[in-house]
């Protein structure tokens, strides 16, 4: 079924439809929250607010668009009143999710941490635009530039330059770690 049938179906009745909706985008909607959020209880609240206003508001979805994208919107709606809401987040120590693959060899594991904290301390230096769009463009690979632009209400082809200058931005970040590297080694 695709969503728009999901949805139909939701709308004439078939309230147990909407478990569909729930199976396949609970998860990335979680992950979506969290990223923004920093909080896992917290982020998991919100995701439960997301897909109950989602559910409420199926009346008002106008099919032209694509659900996802329309999903992905309250979300970002969602988490950005919290924030106003609390105007601070709490930050959590992302290890304490990571789950280790034991078959990694330790120092490939140690190599893993290292790339992912100096992954971690690049997304942090961009802004909060920046970090959504890197969000949705790796989070959900079915989410085409179009989509992301219509969740974050900028203009395509403005998304697509923002898209390229963080590109750059990040070539500029490897390439200084790297400078710095060597310049340590001497």
């Amino acid at each position: 079924m695709t969503d728009l049938e999901i949805i139909e179906c939701v709308l004439n009745g078939e309230i147990d439809a909407y478990n569909e909706v729930l199976i396949r985008y609970e998860l990335a909607i979680y992950k979506f929250v969290f990223n923004i959020i920093k909080n896992e209880d917290v982020a998991k609240d919100v995701t439960q607010e997301v897909f109950i206003t989602a559910y409420y508001n199926l009346h008002t979805f106008k099919h032209k668009y694509k659900f996802s994208s329309w999903l992905f919107q309250i979300a970002t709606n969602k988490s950005i009143d919290l924030i106003r809401k609390n105007k601070k987040t709490q930050e959590v120590n992302i290890d304490s999710m990571a789950i280790r693959d034991f078959s990694m060899s330790p120092e490939h594991f140690v190599e893993f941490k290292e790339t992912k904290k100096k992954l971690e301390d690049f997304i942090n230096t961009l802004s909060k635009v920046e970090q959504k769009i890197l969000i949705l463009r790796y989070s959900q690979k079915e989410l085409t530039f179009k989509d992301i632009a219509e969740v974050l209400k900028i203009n395509e082809s403005t998304l697509k330059y923002k898209y390229y200058k963080i590109y750059k931005k990040y070539d500029k970040y490897v390439n200084s770690e790297k400078g710095a590297a060597s310049c340590y080694e001497l």
